[in-house]
């Protein structure tokens, strides 16, 4: 099964919120029809909505669904509406809170602005004090746990990592003072092999002259 993408449909039963340009802006009501894909009849009798077309520009839609067929009339619907509660659970949603917060908000004066001001900094600094704690703690846990190691005789990884890579490169350096330059034989050779050349050019005119000696 696939998951639908959108769980909110313009739909009959479907509570609303007006807003935009509409007049009654900022109040609930119910989708009663649809008219075409631009407007919708809606109707909110506990919130002071009279029944009326809206345009779906001008409306946010709620999770709210009522159970209520078309055309609802208004005794069936203001039951089925104080039933539901649905004005309490439009105040619990994340959409209802978010608007009191600016209700509130636009509500204040500069005083009360400079005590919200003051509020976050005050919590800031406590938290901020909280947090140093914290750190504080963990590295005096952190310090006497090397102390009580240090006392047993138990080595962390790290120094010992550290201590096996010193020798390691110290040897290197053993070897390459070790290694000794390789002498090229080849000149050595060459040297002979001239020394040979001249002894055979010097022996020749010998016999040459022993020949003709016997002659």
């Amino acid at each position: 099964m696939r998951k639908q993408i959108y769980e909110k449909f313009v739909q009959i039963g479907r509570v609303v919120l007006l807003t935009g340009d509409d007049a009654y802006a900022g109040k609930l009501a119910v989708i009663l029809d649809v008219v075409d894909h631009n407007r919708v009849l809606v109707h909110g009798p506990t919130t002071g909505v009279p029944k009326g077309v809206s345009k779906i520009r001008n409306v946010t839609l709620t999770r709210m669904v009522l159970p209520i067929r078309r055309m609802t009339r208004l005794t069936a619907l203001t039951k089925v509406i104080t039933e539901s509660k649905v004005e309490e659970r439009f105040a619990k949603s994340s959409l209802g809170r978010k608007l009191a917060r600016h209700s509130a908000r636009a509500s204040h004066t500069d005083f009360d602005r400079f005590k919200v001001m003051v509020a976050k900094k005050q919590k800031n600094a406590i938290v901020a004090a909280e947090l140093s704690a914290l750190r504080a703690s963990k590295m005096s846990k952190a310090k006497v746990a090397k102390k009580v190691a240090k006392k047993s005789g138990v080595k962390t990884a790290k120094p010992a990592a550290a201590k096996t890579a010193k020798p390691a490169a110290k040897d290197t350096k053993k070897a390459a003072k070790d290694a000794k330059p390789v002498k090229d034989t080849k000149p050595v050779k060459a040297a002979k092999d001239t020394k040979a050349a001249k002894d055979t050019k010097a022996a020749k005119p010998a016999k040459s002259g022993k020949k003709a000696a016997a002659k």
